[in-house]
């Protein structure tokens, strides 16, 4: 089971809107894969990702993985 949400920060940006910040929270159900290895794979997969990439302009964008066994 995979489960993540994205909190959105939008601010007022002359007439317009920006998006300010995305803050990602993903909670993974996995056996065989201990906490800090999940983790080093979370963030990687982070940094290939094509949504990622697509949103590299977006001034923060982070990710807080949790591994529930």
């Amino acid at each position: 089971m995979i489960r993540t949400s994205a909190n959105v920060t939008i601010e007022k940006d002359g007439p317009g809107f920006t998006i300010k910040s995305i803050a990602l929270t993903t909670e993974v159900e996995a056996g065989g894969i201990d906490a800090e290895k999940f983790r080093a794979v979370a963030q990687e997969t982070k940094k290939q990702c094509p949504v990622s990439k697509a949103l590299a302009s977006v001034p923060s964008l982070t990710l807080e993985a949790t591994l529930k066994s």
